[in-house]
């Protein structure tokens, strides 16, 4: 298990790979992960996420957790692309949707 998430994979199967996008300011990370970090570690899903690469946020001590996260409907089929000027980042789902999110 990565450091990206506080998942356990339990039995069977390891989890695949995540999917991380590096930017000037931001780790993006799409797939199954946390949806409400720091607070709730119980939480999660289908999601992006950013993590701050100028401030590490932690849960529990233990794991690096996402400075925001946008849940997602179904499965997501891609990484995260960054636009050109590292504004804007683009996810494709298995759905066929392209959703394009404004970055902080």
């Amino acid at each position: 298990m990565g450091v990206f998430a506080a998942l356990g994979s339990g039995s069977g199967n390891p989890s695949p790979p995540h999917r991380l996008t590096l930017g000037n300011r931001w780790i993006l990370e799409a797939g199954h992960g946390l949806l409400n970090p720091p607070d709730d570690l119980v939480s999660e899903g289908n999601g992006r996420r950013g993590f701050r690469i100028e401030e590490i946020d932690t849960c529990l001590g233990l794991y690096t957790c996402p400075s925001w996260v946008v849940p997602l409907d179904g499965t997501i089929a891609t990484h995260p692309v960054l636009s050109d000027d590292q504004l804007t980042v683009y996810v494709g789902t298995a759905d066929g949707r392209l959703l394009a999110y404004g970055l902080p």
